[in-house]
């Protein structure tokens, strides 16, 4: 009788670790983002021959999922920065103004600084707008 009841109480332990072991999550590795963290710092562009400047400030999730503001000081016009960053730094945004909205795409590293630096292509739908250039410090 000792003995059937340590083979019940070890197989019902035996089985529990197992089911605790599969976890029940997904079958690929959740991975943090290499650049989750909020930023802020400074642009320069050239759009159509002008040269422009201003500040960003944007926060990248875990997800790589990114999100913030953006003030061209050249011109006076603030947009809301929407898009994503791939872990290998691939990033592609949409810049949302009051009277437009345009999209950017480009690459983005960390410096030895922590900074997210890079450079982008901005469009205006189709057509290439500029190129963006930036330098974010970690907050």
């Amino acid at each position: 009788m000792r003995f059937r009841l340590f083979a019940v109480v070890a197989f019902a332990a035996l089985s529990g670790m197992i089911l605790v072991g599969c976890g029940g999550g997904s079958s690929s590795p959740s991975t943090r983002s290499p650049f989750a963290g909020a930023y802020s710092g400074t642009f320069s562009a050239v759009t159509q021959g002008q040269n422009q400047n201003g500040t960003l400030s944007a926060t990248v999730g875990t997800d790589g999922k990114l999100t913030g503001s953006s003030t061209n000081t050249t011109v006076g016009a603030t947009a809301t920065v929407t898009g994503s960053v791939s872990n290998s730094g691939a990033l592609t945004t949409t810049l949302t103004f009051p009277n437009a909205t345009y999209t950017a795409s480009g690459t983005v590293s960390k410096n030895s600084a922590g900074h997210m630096v890079g450079s982008l292509t901005q469009y205006s739908g189709n057509t290439n707008f500029g190129t963006i250039t930036i330098d974010l410090t970690p907050n």
